[in-house]
């Protein structure tokens, strides 16, 4: 047994099967693109022909896939909103407009690492940064549990 993955269907198992295999069979023949399965290729051959099948009901944006409408609505249509301020009441569902905001209340040049140049305004960038000299891996594969990261969005990757 490779993982804890349970169906009621030998077909999703198959396919769920897929995931644990290193090799990819499909690839398109517009770009380097490789992947495991026959569904993913498709969907991955839209962002070439130009097809934007997925609409937004509450604005004009249009997408080749599915994932990129979720992550439209709920970056930009959600009311809950995912990042909120320690120090006062902003709340953004991006990240990117967050941590901009975050730099608005420090002061000075923010924090230095003790072993080389680096310097950032973000303590949380800082402790990312530290994993180059300490080597610290702190996020494991679910799956086999032995390839360790030392960033998460690094485990999507694999």
């Amino acid at each position: 047994m490779i993982c804890n993955y349970k169906c009621n269907y030998s077909s999703s198992l198959q396919r769920h099967k897929k995931i644990h295999n290193t090799k990819k069979d499909y690839e398109c023949s517009v770009c380097n693109y490789k992947c495991k399965r026959l569904d993913c290729l498709k969907q991955h051959l839209l962002t070439h022909s130009g097809d934007k099948p997925y609409s937004c009901n509450e604005c004009d944006f249009k997408c080749a896939q599915s994932g990129g409408l979720k992550h439209h609505m709920t970056m930009n249509h959600s009311v809950e909103k995912r990042f909120s301020c320690d120090e006062c009441d902003y709340k953004s569902n991006h990240k990117r407009e967050f941590r901009k905001h975050e730099l608005e209340h420090v002061n000075g040049k923010g924090h230095e690492c003790s072993i080389c140049n680096y310097r950032c305004k973000l303590l949380g960038d800082l402790k990312v940064h530290l994993r180059v000299h300490t080597n610290e891996r702190p996020f494991d594969c679910k799956v086999c549990g032995k390839v360790k990261y030392k960033q998460a969005h690094s485990l999507k990757n694999i």
